[in-house]
């Protein structure tokens, strides 16, 4: 094996060194002559050209040559062959190889420059082995990410395909039968899953049952209003577990023969001073919820009665929660009437100290009867509309009101002569604030509307600052404050006279 050093520019002879430069060295582990260029610096194990002794190399089998062995000789016999790869030089012929030095280890004494081939060798395997396994981690990742990507896009078809058929499903519910009275009543009532917010917990037989019918509720003793949301951690130290024992339950029947689940709060005002407040509000609920989602709302019924100082008497309409029956309009109308006639004739509350309360398509309940019943104290609407068709036109002061049209309050508004509030949200995308601006007009007693910046259909509800305004109106403009003091100086001037002998 001869070594011979090569510069960096491809297809370049080899270079060997002169007989006249080249310095023997004997290896001590064969005995065998090594040759090096004596114009190299000895690094490692051999000396330079004409220095002094030096501890013998130990050879390579790469690198071991006779001792009487003639370069010329070896140069006839072989054809050498060079090529570049990168940064690496490989001579081939067909006897044997021959070690290229490259000149980054011109200075390198021969015994090393072999086992730097060596390493060379096994970095360059190693660095191939590492080129083929990240080809192959980035074609199972390329692969993983199409399967991922293809996955994605399956899914979100999916989706995309049980949501058309969910709405399919819905219009086709919603459009048969074709008649624009069960049409409208199957888009617009949107009962909550029954037993889902609240169920009712009685004794029959020695033994707990859980009663979803506000009828057999009615035949039970010891009935329970239970919530199962406050079993979750969220409401760990929620009020309403206290609030719950201020609200008694009430079974109301109507001319339907339904049977509506009612609750009468008992204000904390009331219940410090253990007296009934003067007055009482009516409050009638959205078309998508039903009693046991608004105690876990905020504010719930018993915050909004605490906030105002009155007793309130809630319902469900039919249909939702326990109470039985199927919602529509008529059956709205005859709900609301049997629980204000409940409260006249059963908890012996006046007509003139009824509050009437409604939120969105509660507004409708609220406006029919105070149409009716025209001695009520107030009226306080929160996000009302005009009409079921005005709203789907968008068109909330249109003065003709088609045949086909329902819970037309826009028609009914001249007929109320309570004192009216009206609130609605600026930012009410489902039902423009435009039609309570409508119903402003219609009223005859109604006082400066609130309207809330911000605030959409659902928000408003929320909005302190409405709520600050609906306590202004009922202290100061229906006068509930008086009244209160009134009640207070009449029980004192009682418990007087009892306490005169």
């Amino acid at each position: 094996m001869v070594v011979g050093l090569v510069d960096g520019t491809p297809k370049t002879p080899v270079v060997f060194p002169e007989p006249s430069q080249r310095t023997l060295h004997t290896c001590i582990s064969c005995s065998e002559t090594l040759i090096a260029g004596g114009t190299q610096k000895d690094v490692n194990n051999l000396s330079p050209p004409n220095s002094g002794p030096s501890p013998p190399p130990i050879c390579s089998p790469l690198a071991r040559v006779s001792e009487n062995c003639s370069l010329d000789a070896i140069q006839e016999e072989k054809e050498v062959k060079s090529y570049a790869c990168g940064d690496k030089r490989k001579e081939e012929n067909s006897a044997e190889d021959v070690v290229l030095i490259l000149p980054e280890h011109a200075n390198t004494p021969v015994c090393d420059l072999a086992a730097i081939g060596a390493y060379d060798n096994e970095q360059i395997n190693v660095t191939n082995e590492e080129i083929e396994k990240s080809k192959s981690t980035l074609t199972q990742t390329i692969a993983d990410l199409n399967s991922n990507s293809l996955t994605s896009r399956l899914k979100e078809r999916w989706k995309k395909t049980v949501n058309i058929f969910k709405w399919t499903a819905k219009i086709v519910y919603i459009a048969c039968p074709p008649v624009p009275k069960f049409v409208i009543q199957k888009a617009v009532f949107h009962p909550p899953k029954r037993c889902h917010y609240y169920f009712l917990i009685g004794e029959e037989g020695g033994k707990l049952k859980r009663i979803r019918s506000a009828k057999v509720a009615n035949q039970s003793n010891d009935v329970v209003f239970f919530i199962p949301q406050l079993l979750l951690p969220s409401f760990e130290n929620s009020e309403v577990f206290d609030q719950l024992e201020r609200m008694k339950m009430h079974y109301i029947r109507t001319r339907r023969d339904d049977w509506l689940m009612a609750v009468y709060i008992t204000c904390e005002y009331s219940h410090r001073l253990r007296m009934s407040s003067p007055c009482v509000i009516l409050f009638a609920q959205p078309n998508s919820s039903d009693l046991g989602s608004c105690m876990i709302t905020d504010p719930n019924l018993v915050d909004i009665a605490d906030f105002l100082r009155c007793d309130m008497m809630a319902f469900d309409y039919s249909g939702f929660g326990v109470s039985t029956g199927r919602s529509n309009e008529e059956t709205i109308y005859e709900n609301i009437d049997a629980v204000y006639r409940y409260m006249l004739k059963n908890l012996g509350i006046l007509e003139t100290d009824v509050i009437l309360i409604g939120f969105s398509m509660g507004t409708a309940a609220v406006i029919d009867l105070a149409a009716k019943q025209q001695k009520v104290a107030g009226l306080i609407l929160i996000a009302p509309f005009t009409s079921i068709l005005r709203v789907i036109g968008r068109d909330p002061e249109r003065d003709n009101t088609c045949c086909l049209d329902q819970f037309s309050s826009f028609d009914k508004a001249p007929w109320v002569k309570a004192r009216t509030l009206i609130c609605h949200g600026r930012c009410d995308s489902i039902v423009s604030v435009n039609h309570g601006a409508a119903l402003q007009k219609r009223f005859s007693n109604a006082t400066t509307p609130f309207w809330v910046d911000d605030a959409t259909h659902q928000s408003i509800y929320c909005e302190r600052k409405m709520w600050d305004r609906v306590q202004q109106f009922v202290f100061e403009e229906l006068s509930v404050i008086a009244k209160w003091n009134e009640v207070i100086q009449q029980s004192s001037d009682r418990e007087c006279a009892h306490s005169i002998p």
